[in-house]
């Protein structure tokens, strides 16, 4: 017997970003997670290298987090290492991406797609992101790409760049839609029909 909605972000927190009306803003990427080869880090880096090359006028990338792969974002231009940051900070990081990009070989889950889809930003994730399956529809609000796939990643970011205005708009409108599977009510009350059904005769 399966029960679900058991991962959840502070939904309220992030979606109190999100406004219908407005469009998520160009010009920045954002990477929210550990610095971690499993995160897919290096291939980001690589990716974005790629897609700067290809572009007239590129995006900078925002990286949020800690861990070994930290000096890897040294010296990369149109990279911003924001370090680590708590929870309180993340929305006004949010605030100002267009798009967050996970790129993890192995992600059981990822919270941040969630926090990101809340807030109605564009989703950039790897097929190995848990999340992605249920909060990722593939060009309806946003890019999926096969993990490990680095030209593929840098196709998508040149993708989110292309989009106009009303295109991220719409994206960052399906994005917040998505997010709404899965709250803190939802996980409180499967939370509480699983003790009731473990309680019944």
């Amino acid at each position: 017997r399966l029960r679900h909605g058991f991962y959840c972000c502070d939904w309220e927190h992030y979606a109190a970003l999100y406004d219908p009306a407005v469009p998520t803003p160009a010009g920045v990427f954002l990477y929210l997670g550990r610095y971690a080869p499993e995160k897919g880090l290096s291939d980001l880096l690589a990716a974005y290298r790629a897609y700067r090359e290809q572009s007239a006028n590129p995006w900078e990338l925002h990286c949020v987090g800690t861990g070994p792969l930290k000096g890897l974002l040294a010296g990369q231009p149109g990279v911003r290492d924001l370090g680590f940051l708590q929870s309180d900070e993340l929305p006004g990081v949010l605030r100002g991406a267009a798009a967050l990009v996970l790129p993890s070989t192995y992600e059981p889950w990822g919270v941040a797609i969630q926090e990101a889809a809340a807030a109605g930003r564009v989703l950039v994730c790897s097929d190995a992101c848990g999340a992605a399956v249920h909060l990722l529809q593939d060009r309806y609000n946003g890019y999926l790409f096969a993990a490990g796939d680095v030209p593929a990643l840098a196709g998508c970011l040149e993708a989110v760049e292309r989009l106009s205005a009303e295109e991220r708009r719409a994206m960052g409108r399906a994005s917040h839609e998505l997010s709404r599977q899965f709250t803190p009510d939802r996980w409180a009350e499967t939370m509480v029909r699983l003790m009731v059904d473990r309680v019944q005769p």
